[in-house]
């Protein structure tokens, strides 16, 4: 063990990281101190000891922030799903707000104006959850490591959900044990299972007789299918397959995307690009303010999911191209709006490169880490002004914030 790891001391934590940890200054440099909220002197012991920096947890608070509350979960702390039930709803505002203040700033040299942060139920909000299974318990991965917490329920899902894994956990004390299991669930209280493993699909299936399955997968084929699983939004319908990319808060959902259509209906653009389309939600929703809408996606199956969407949906005016954007944007008719929904890693080179060749009047850029985000705006920032930027707590108790970026072509 290092020598270290027995050294305590005494810190007052400043101001919180964008993990959500605390930040005390210490003699060499910064201390990290995991679950420390600002104004807090706490006692810990150090963990890490690096040249310039060290990290700790606490073994005693000294005195309390006001924005400390007891965690509701009995797993918080142990499994990686939350980092911040420690925080008051009020004090996570404020993080998530201040984190999108400081990276902007700091990646984009942004200092204007941002939206107040819009935000939703704290609690029961997903509609996705995966969960992997170790000597038959449902479980979540530790945070920061590979171990496995088993768990009988999660706060983070809705009741019907949580209901729908305790029968799991019941047939997995008395059958075959699976790997891994997806859940997906609608506003209709329908699922969609897709499971890695061994099992026998009617076995399974007389231990979830009171639920509403849909479709079941195993080992990503459809092996139980009543009819297709579909989720709603703005009045339109999206079926999805078991790896469709589709938001996992609904009701933040509707919230995040209509400060994108809200834009779109004030433009009223002849051609609308949705690159990084998914299953085509926002570029089917944006379709009837729009004379000409492409969808490009990478995955297959979403695509697939994509024209099922069109066709149900009635929409004649949408075009959608399998590939990667960076390949097929280039090879696409001139636009005068574009909408960006990019993985974390955000845009690649050769594709913002194309959007300042491109030039498109409206630019609305929705984020899931405001590093790559704030990195992007400023490259795009080159020829575009920020109009307007909007933060939406999609993942309440995370220290995940995403946003929304409107951007004007200079003129």
């Amino acid at each position: 063990m290092a020598m270290y790891m027995n050294e305590k001391k005494i810190v007052q934590i400043l101001k919180q990281d964008h993990f959500g940890d605390g930040i005390a200054q210490g003699e060499d440099g910064l201390i990290f101190v995991e679950r420390g909220l600002p104004q807090e002197q706490v006692e810990i012991h150090l963990t890490e000891k690096k040249k310039h920096f060290e990290r700790g947890v606490i073994d005693e608070i000294k005195s309390c922030s006001s924005e400390r509350v007891e965690p509701a979960c009995p797993y918080f702390g142990r499994c990686g799903g939350c980092q911040l039930q420690h925080q008051s709803e009020e004090g996570q505002k404020h993080f998530k707000m201040q984190k999108v203040k400081e990276l902007l700033m700091r990646y984009a040299s942004y200092q204007g104006p941002i939206e107040p942060l819009k935000t939703g139920s704290h609690f029961h909000y997903r509609n996705k959850v995966i969960l992997e299974v170790k000597d038959r318990k449902l479980c979540y991965h530790q945070g920061k490591s590979d171990q496995l917490v088993p768990i009988d329920y999660c706060l983070l899902l809705p009741v019907k959900m949580n209901s729908l894994i305790a029968s799991l956990s019941t047939y997995l004390k008395k059958e075959s044990a699976f790997q891994k299991i997806q859940i997906r669930m609608n506003e209709q209280d329908e699922f969609l299972l897709s499971i890695e493993g061994s099992f026998v699909p009617e076995t399974l299936l007389s231990y979830l007789d009171e639920f509403k399955i849909k479709v079941l997968y195993k080992n990503q084929q459809i092996v139980y299918q009543s009819g297709p699983f579909e989720m709603k939004l703005f009045n339109q319908v999206f079926t999805l397959s078991d790896q469709s990319f589709f938001q996992v808060n609904s009701e933040m959902t509707s919230v995040l995307y209509e400060q994108v259509i809200e834009e779109v209906r004030k433009k009223k653009p002849k051609v609308l690009l949705d690159l990084y389309c998914g299953t085509g939600t926002l570029g089917l929703i944006a379709s009837p303010y729009c004379r000409q809408v492409i969808g490009v996606e990478v995955v297959s199956s979403a695509i697939q999911n994509a024209l099922l969407n069109k066709e149900q949906n009635q929409v004649s005016n949408i075009t959608f191209y399998e590939g990667k954007v960076e390949d097929v944007i280039a090879t696409l008719p001139r636009c005068d709006f574009v909408i960006v929904d990019p993985p974390r890693k955000g845009l690649d080179e050769k594709t913002k490169e194309t959007l300042l060749r491109l030039q498109p009047d409206v630019i609305c850029y929705v984020s899931c880490d405001p590093v790559t985000f704030a990195r992007d705006l400023k490259t795009l920032t080159s020829i575009y002004t920020i109009e307007k930027i909007t933060p939406i707590d999609l993942f309440p108790q995370t220290y995940h914030v995403e946003c929304v970026g409107v951007l004007y072509k200079n003129k």
